[in-house]
This record gives C-alpha cells, sequence and structure tokens, in this order.
C-alpha cells in the first residue's frame, strides 16, 4: 500500500515505514524502518496535520482498517493488489 501525504507531496510504500502521531501535537509522521531499527527518529516524514489529537488518532485507525481490508482481500485473491494507496484526507 502506497500513503499519500495530507497535501499530496509525498507518496511512500507503508510497508518500509512506521507511522505515528507525535506524542505531543497532531501530526502524523513516517519514518523509515532503518531509523527506527537504529534508534535515530531524527529523519522524519510530516504526512498531516490535524487540529486534534483525537482527529489524528481517528485518521491513522482509518488508515489502518483500509490497509487491513486491502490485506485480506489479497489474501482472499491469492495475489497481491496492485496500485492501492490511502490518502491522508485533510481535515
Amino acid at each position: 500500500m502506497r500513503l499519500i501525504s495530507q497535501d499530496g507531496t509525498r507518496d511512500l510504500p507503508y510497508e518500509s515505514f512506521v507511522v505515528k502521531l507525535d506524542v505531543h501535537s497532531p501530526t502524523i509522521t513516517a519514518y523509515t524502518v532503518a531509523c527506527v531499527d537504529q534508534y535515530s527518529l531524527t529523519d522524519y516524514v510530516i504526512l498531516a496535520e490535524y487540529s486534534t489529537r483525537g482527529k489524528a488518532r481517528k485518521v491513522l485507525q482509518d488508515m489502518r482498517e483500509n490497509y487491513r481490508h486491502i490485506k485480506e482481500y489479497e489474501n482472499g485473491l491469492g495475489h497481491v493488489v496492485p496500485n492501492y494507496y490511502y490518502e491522508f484526507p485533510k481535515e
């Protein structure tokens, strides 16, 4: 699955990134798996920003649900569905 940033300027492969809600703000960021493995969380990409952490949490929940649904669909078909993406919604 591809992740498209809220402003449309970033397109990332979900499987290569860790997506998280910032601890102190309603910002959703992505870190490469390599950065997380090395505990170097200084290189990140902002995917979306919302007015509240509650709204940001809901968006992350929706993203995970979409990913789960596509994986279930792929398992039923027996192959990968190409060109599937999740675009972070504007507020």
